[in-house]
C-alpha cells in the first residue's frame, strides 16, 4: 500500500510506502536523485542508516504506486481539502466540477406592491 502524504513542515506532498509511516511520522531516505528516491518509494526500501523521520498528515491510501502517482499529479492543481473529499467520487470530475450559479427571485407581487407604494 502506498499513502499520499503532506510534510507538516513545509507543506510539501510525496508518495511514500505504508512500511515507512508510523504514528504520524514517516521515513525519508538520504539519497541526493529524485530516480534513487522514487525506486526507493517503487521497492518499498526498508529504512536504513541516515534516513530521517518527519511529521505527516495521510492525505490519501492506495494499493497501486500508478494510482498513488496520479493522484499525486492530480494534487498539484487542487487542494488537499478536495483530495480527502475524494470518496467515491473521480478525482477527475472533482477537478472539473463547476460552481453552480445562485439564482435570485423575486416575487412580482412584491414589487407590484413596492411600484405602488411609491406612486
Amino acid at each position: 500500500m502506498y499513502f499520499l502524504v503532506e510534510f507538516i513542515e513545509n507543506k510539501s506532498m510525496n508518495i511514500v510506502p505504508e512500511t515507512w509511516v508510523e504514528d504520524g511520522m514517516t521515513w525519508w531516505p538520504n539519497y541526493t536523485k529524485d530516480d534513487r528516491i522514487n525506486q526507493a518509494i517503487q521497492k518499498k526500501e526498508i529504512p536504513g542508516d541516515g534516513w530521517t523521520r518527519h511529521d505527516v498528515r495521510i492525505l490519501i491510501k492506495t494499493d497501486d504506486y500508478l494510482k498513488a502517482r496520479q493522484k499525486y499529479k492530480q494534487s498539484l492543481h487542487c487542494t488537499t481539502s478536495d483530495l480527502q473529499s475524494d470518496a467515491g467520487e473521480d478525482m477527475q470530475s472533482l477537478l472539473n466540477r463547476k460552481r453552480k450559479r445562485v439564482t435570485k427571485y423575486v416575487h412580482l407581487f412584491t414589487i407590484c406592491r413596492q411600484i405602488i407604494t411609491v406612486l
